[in-house]
């Protein structure tokens, strides 16, 4: 008979990713579940100890979980229910204490987001493609401060892209880009016929000698 071998008591702990609530073996990362973004949106529409409090609040421990880094970048800035977390009670309620304390920022923040997510018709600012999650909050110009009139909503895809750079300046050059490639695409370089005219002409002749083999029958 075979011995069964006995679970190590020293051995760590798998942790489980708050999210999905499954098993983290790579990619973990600490998630702040209300959004960080939330006081930094704040920052110039409070005075100052009350920007510090709320940002103490958010930046705390009570606030962060481990996920999968998939997870997390998912997540992006969404507020997430408590309930739908998988966490422990203990867990739960100091999360549920945080959100009672930031709950009219939390609301403003959602307010402001939905207003340009209609006032961009429910589309990226960068790439113009519909926004799924209500995509992630940037500025438009980063050497200005974060404030509403100079706030946009991008993709996750754009927000990958652009990272550091300038969103307005990351938009102009994708705008210069998408240009330049409807031509080269038009019209090649040289003055030669694009593979797309090439098929287009080539079908053409084919239906003009079936059409005049069809009347040397007739």
């Amino acid at each position: 008979m075979t011995e069964k071998t006995q679970p190590n008591p020293a051995a760590p702990a798998v942790p489980t990713c708050a999210i999905c609530g499954k098993p983290i073996t790579s990619n973990c990362t600490i998630d702040h579940v209300i959004p960080q973004a939330i006081y930094k949106w704040h920052e110039n529409y409070l005075d100052r100890p009350e920007f510090i409090a709320l940002r103490n609040r958010i930046t705390s421990g009570r606030n962060t979980v481990k996920t999968h880094r998939r997870c997390n970048e998912r997540k992006e800035e969404s507020i997430v229910r408590i309930e739908s977390l998988h966490v422990s009670r203990t867990k739960r309620a100091k999360l549920r204490k945080t959100y009672d304390a930031v709950d009219p920022y939390i609301k403003a923040f959602m307010e402001h987001k939905a207003a340009l997510l209609d006032a961009q018709h429910g589309r990226c600012y960068v790439c113009r493609t519909p926004l799924q999650g209500g995509g992630v909050l940037r500025r438009i110009d980063e050497e200005l401060s974060r404030t509403w009139d100079n706030a946009c909503l991008i993709c996750h895809r754009c927000n990958c892209r652009v990272r550091s750079k300038d969103v307005k300046t990351y938009r102009q050059q994708r705008k210069k880009a998408s240009a330049s490639f409807r031509t080269r695409k038009r019209r090649s370089p040289s003055g030669q016929e694009t593979p797309k005219q090439a098929r287009t002409a080539d079908a053409r002749t084919s239906a003009a000698d079936a059409s005049a083999g069809k009347g040397e029958k007739l």
